[in-house]
């Protein structure tokens, strides 16, 4: 991707999540020089710390304060990842505090085109008790989460399903061209309409986005409308079944399958799957309505 992804942030715990990060990440990294950052965020010893950490910048960071090991680990990821992409500068960053926030701070500060995070299984039914979640930081930061299940072996992308609301989502046709071209990727593009209005807001809208990546694109594209009250579930659901590889999804209303527990399709992946989810937020004044 000559114009996408030259600056990646990646959260690294040492886990099997850091291991399927990367791997996407050398996946992803455009060839033309990239930097990918590798943030480790070290909990407070002392509640109290909390508060003054998390108000630390980026640049106050200090690796050499922190356990020899973290930073020996650190710079292991940092040779291997340079050995793996030609022309790529990797940064290291050692924090204190809470991971959310810290990963907050760093996203505002390095400005990334693409946040990925590694997640192990989820709660089943209170993803509050999960860390990090990848769509409220997408919406937070305004930059891309990636969000990959830690089993992940397949890194490759062949299949992409795009939902299509009430506006053409320039921000995700922007990715998709970008993706269908390095990967040759199939694009499904799927909506549910609503029970009023479809062919005026909804029918427009899902057309045009077609009409626009056909004429951009060579890769397979279709659409379909489905069926169902629960946009994200059925979204999901339309994924797993042919075997998608990423769904890129607007935070929020694409994402949040249940108000009550707060569960969003991340925390509905297993740990071996190998759906990935893109979640990003809309440019809101420069995407086009319709209506």
């Amino acid at each position: 991707m000559s114009s996408l992804f030259k600056s990646i942030l990646i959260p690294v715990d040492f886990s099997a999540n850091t291991e399927a990060s990367v791997n996407q990440a050398i996946e992803l990294a455009s060839t033309n020089g990239s930097t990918i950052h590798l943030l480790h965020v070290v909990k407070p010893k002392a509640i109290w710390r909390v508060i003054d950490h998390d108000n630390q910048s980026m640049s106050k960071l200090n690796e050499s304060y922190y356990d020899e090991k973290i930073v020996s680990r650190l710079q292991e990821w940092k040779f291997a990842i340079e050995q793996s992409i030609s022309n790529c500068k990797v940064n290291t960053y050692v924090s204190e505090g809470t991971i959310y926030a810290k990963i907050r701070d760093a996203a505002k500060e390095i400005k990334p085109e693409l946040i990925i995070i590694g997640k192990n299984g989820n709660h089943k039914w209170l993803s509050s008790f999960n860390s990090v979640c990848p769509n409220g930081l997408a919406k937070t930061t305004g930059y891309p989460v990636l969000t990959v299940m830690k089993k992940t072996v397949d890194t490759k992308i062949k299949i992409i399903v795009v939902p299509v609301g009430s506006f053409i989502p320039s921000r995700k046709i922007e990715l998709v061209i970008e993706l269908a071209k390095k990967h040759r990727a199939a694009i499904h593009l799927v909506t549910i309409p609503n029970k009023i209005d479809f062919e005026e807001t909804k029918g427009n809208s899902f057309l045009e986005t077609y009409r626009i990546l056909k004429n951009v694109l060579t890769s397979p594209i279709e659409h379909h409308i489905l069926k169902g009250n629960n946009l994200p579930e059925a979204i999901l659901e339309y994924a797993q079944c042919i075997r998608a590889d990423l769904i890129l999804v607007n935070p929020g209303s694409e994402t949040r399958i249940s108000n009550f527990t707060g569960k969003h399709i991340n925390d509905a992946l297993t740990t071996y799957s190998k759906l990935k989810i893109l979640s990003i937020e809309p440019y809101h004044d420069h995407e086009l309505s319709i209506g």
